[in-house]
């Protein structure tokens, strides 16, 4: 059987969409939560879910970014779907840019979530009726930003590594977090230091900011 994660920083969001989930689909698939990327259970040792489903709650938009770039490195197989209230243009660009492949809104009816989650299985993207008006009324636009942008100048890994940087982690303790030798990690910092053109974390962060804009 398929699997999907959901996460929700929001308990009573969490549970009653995972009610829904459970209600609806639990012929289809296996249903977890959890609050938030961190804490994601496997269905199995080894073997990454099918589907995660993350919430947006309206809180700072660099944290699901950073959500959905831990789940396209971690779990690269999996498809990631996004919810929330509302997504501008921008916001849809960058998580596609993020590896984000489902896009739906807490507005929308039952039945968009659902085709979501069983048309990413086979299509590369879904974005709910609401969402593709937002696209199509922003493409006819004059130099606007196409929804898929050039291939960002980090590797996986380098990102992984700058977002731990920004968060205030030392260099040993990405180490020990990610099983590395600090030498390997000093290496990689130094590395993407070099790419994104800066010498400490604060230029390193405003350079991640200004490349989401």
């Amino acid at each position: 059987m398929k699997s999907i994660v959901l996460i929700d920083s929001y308990p009573m969001v969490r549970d009653g969409f995972s009610l829904l989930l459970k209600e609806n689909l639990s012929d289809e698939f296996d249903v977890r939560t959890a609050d938030c990327v961190e804490h994601l259970k496997l269905p199995e040792p080894g073997k990454a879910p099918d589907v995660i489903m993350l919430g947006w709650n309206g809180q700072d938009i660099m944290k699901i970014y950073r959500e959905a770039r831990i789940c396209s490195e971690r779990y690269s197989h999996a498809k990631t779907v996004v919810y929330g209230d509302q997504f501008n243009y921008k916001e849809l660009v960058d998580l596609v840019q993020l590896g984000v492949s489902g896009f739906v809104l807490k507005s929308c009816d039952t039945a968009q979530i659902f085709t979501c989650i069983r048309d990413i299985q086979i299509k590369d993207r879904f974005f709910c009726s609401e969402l593709l008006s937002v696209i199509l009324a922003n493409l006819t636009l004059p130099n606007r930003q196409p929804l898929i942008k050039a291939k960002h100048p980090l590797s996986a890994r380098e990102r992984e590594i700058a977002d731990y940087l920004v968060q205030g982690m030392k260099t040993s303790d990405i180490a020990q977090h990610l099983g590395r030798k600090s030498t390997t990690i000093s290496s990689i910092k130094g590395n993407l230091f070099r790419k994104m053109n800066v010498n400490n974390v604060m230029a390193l962060n405003d350079a991640l900011v200004r490349m989401n804009q």
